[in-house]
Order: C-alpha cells, then sequence, then structure tokens
C-alpha cells in the first residue's frame, strides 16, 4: 500500500519534468536552426566578390572646410574638377607645371566627393594634377553654361580657357585651388589639395582682379517709413508731401517734376530732404572707414578679395549738419567683381 501511495504521489512530478525536457528540446532545436540560417549567410556573404576601386577621390568635406556647403554667398554651393595627366617633359613629374594634358573633367554638388575612376596614364605615368573652381550659387548660376560645358567636354585644351566665352577660367570662380593625386591598384587614392583661394588665385599663375561695393546716394527708405531723397532745400525735413501737395514747393515745378524726390514718395508718404550720405561698411569686428559723400554720387570702396556679406550702415544728413535718418543696407562681396549694396 506504501508503494502505491508512493508511486501515485510521483506521477504528477514525472509529468512535470517530461513537459520542462520537451520544451527545452524545441528551443534548443529553434536556436540550432537560426545558427545554421546564419552560418548560411555568411557563407554565402564570403563568396560575394567585391571588387577594388581603382582610382582618385577628391574628398568634399576637406575641400570646403571653412566655408561650408550651401547656398549662401561664403558657402561653397558646387565645385568643377578638370584632372591633368603628365606631358612627358624633360623637367620630370615632380614639376606641377608639367601636367598639362587635359584628361577628363565633371561637376560635383559641395557634400558630393569628386571621384574619377581607372585614369589614363599618359606618358606612363599615374601621378595628376587636379584643378578645381569652386563656386558660391550666384556665381554658378551666373556661368553654369559655361561651367557645365567645360567641365563636360575636358579633351580640348580650352577646357580652362579664359576667355568669357571659353573654358573654366572665363567662369568667375568664387574660389580655386590645385590638388595632386597618385592613383594606385585596386586603391581609390585621396588627392591632396591647398586650401581654397579667392577668384583663380590658387591656380599657377592666377589672380583675383579688385573687389569693391558700390552704393547710390539718390533715395533711401527709412525703416519708419519715411522717403529719404537728395536734394537740399527741396523740401522742409519732416514735411508730409503727397501728389496733390507736390506743386506747393515752387522750386521743385509742376507735381509731375517735383524732382527725384517727388519720385520716391506715393500720396501720404512723408518725405524728408539729404545733402550728405555719412556711409561705413562692418564685417564682423572689421569696421572700415566713414565716408561723408554728398549725394547723388555713388559710394564705392574697395574691400578684401574674399566673398564676404558686409553690413552697412548709411546715415542721412541735411544742408545744416543735423542726421534726418538712418538705414541699414547689405553688400555681399564677389571676388574680383564690383557689386551693388542692396538697401530696404
Amino acid at each position: 500500500m506504501f508503494l502505491v501511495a508512493l508511486r501515485a504521489r510521483s506521477l504528477p512530478v514525472l509529468r512535470f519534468v517530461t513537459r520542462v525536457r520537451r520544451r527545452w528540446l524545441t528551443i534548443a532545436t529553434v536556436v540550432l536552426f537560426a545558427l545554421a540560417l546564419v552560418a548560411a549567410a555568411c557563407s554565402d556573404s564570403a563568396d560575394a566578390v567585391v571588387n577594388p576601386t581603382t582610382g582618385i577621390l577628391v574628398r568634399a568635406e576637406s575641400l570646403t572646410s571653412g566655408k561650408g556647403c550651401g547656398s549662401a554667398a561664403t558657402n561653397v554651393y558646387k565645385y568643377a574638377v578638370i584632372v591633368f595627366g603628365y606631358n612627358g617633359a624633360d623637367g620630370g613629374q615632380g614639376d606641377r607645371a608639367n601636367y598639362t594634358f587635359p584628361l577628363v573633367g565633371n561637376v560635383y554638388d559641395c557634400f558630393a566627393d569628386g571621384e574619377f575612376i581607372s585614369l589614363d596614364t599618359p606618358n606612363g605615368s599615374s601621378t595628376y594634377r587636379l584643378e578645381v573652381y569652386a563656386y558660391n550659387r550666384a556665381a554658378y548660376e551666373a556661368s553654369q553654361a559655361i561651367i557645365e560645358g567645360a567641365a563636360g567636354n575636358c579633351q580640348v585644351s580650352s577646357c580652362t580657357d579664359t576667355s568669357a566665352n571659353g573654358g573654366l577660367g572665363g567662369s568667375n570662380p568664387t574660389w580655386s585651388t590645385v590638388c595632386t593625386a597618385t592613383q594606385l591598384t585596386e586603391v581609390e587614392s585621396l588627392a591632396v589639395c591647398d586650401p581654397l583661394s579667392a577668384g583663380l588665385s590658387g591656380l599657377a599663375g592666377g589672380a583675383v582682379g579688385v573687389t569693391s561695393l558700390t552704393l547710390d546716394t539718390a533715395t533711401f527708405h527709412l525703416p519708419d517709413g519715411r522717403v529719404a531723397s537728395c536734394g537740399p532745400g527741396i523740401y522742409d525735413a519732416g514735411t508730409s508731401v503727397d501728389a496733390g501737395d507736390a506743386g506747393d514747393a515752387s522750386d521743385a515745378g509742376d507735381a509731375g517734376d517735383a524732382g527725384d524726390a517727388g519720385d520716391a514718395g506715393d500720396a501720404g508718404v512723408e518725405t524728408v530732404p539729404f545733402a550728405t550720405a555719412r556711409i561705413r561698411y562692418r564685417l564682423g569686428a572689421t569696421v572700415g572707414p566713414t565716408v561723408d559723400l554728398a549725394c547723388p554720387a555713388q559710394f564705392s570702396t574697395t574691400v578684401a578679395s574674399e566673398a564676404a556679406v558686409y553690413s552697412v550702415d548709411v546715415g542721412l544728413v541735411d544742408s545744416v549738419g543735423t542726421i534726418v535718418g538712418q538705414t541699414l543696407c547689405t553688400g555681399t562681396a564677389v571676388p574680383g567683381q564690383s557689386t551693388a549694396i542692396v538697401c530696404p
């Protein structure tokens, strides 16, 4: 009886152990199956052959360092690269000047690396000189046809022609530089580039012309809604002038001929005269000289030959020396060019 009772009590325990063993066997089977799948996948990956690339690469991140990549006037927007091979001259491959044989060119977005694959090796040399022409957005859009045409057809010497209708040399680049690179078998070699310089000054024999900002001083729209117009003595400062009253100023002529001052004011717009424009530019901590200029003469100033956005303070002074208005304008410098200052 005792043995029968003991066996009866042991049966539930044995059933529980049996269930646990079965469960663990199922888990172990699933794990082994998963490991087998992973092993098969690894085997397939190992069998796939990745062919190494032979070529040279211009790193966009390094090229745009200090300028940034974007649409602002001080950013690189796009850049063109021309690859030159060794011309076989007696001076040898150590002289950059001997790399004048144009091979290929292309244009890249500022965020994209410049890649050239399996380049030809003229005169047995796998070392190359690269010319880089970099543009901010305004410069690129102004010369897009020249840039795209020259970079895409660089099998002729005109790809870097400096004429206005020729190659990249005539495309008014914002910056330029030179790189060197050596192509190695089954390796994508990085080009070593000098820092970007303004205009064409980054290239051998290249230069950048005078960079200047100009401002017409006939009329200014002031922040408070008034219009300041060049014309001392035409109106009293602060006088409200509308189309019907313009003829009351006998010196100004008829309403239709109310002078340059009248052109600036619609009905109800307060117009104030000024005789002198007091102008200075600012760039960061750099403050230019203050210039007093009798209106309506054009203001012009030379600035550094580097793409930059200047703040231009304008104070307007009447014929007795009273400041009658002030405004803030913006000047975007383009290397080697003269650009107009823009006011509100």
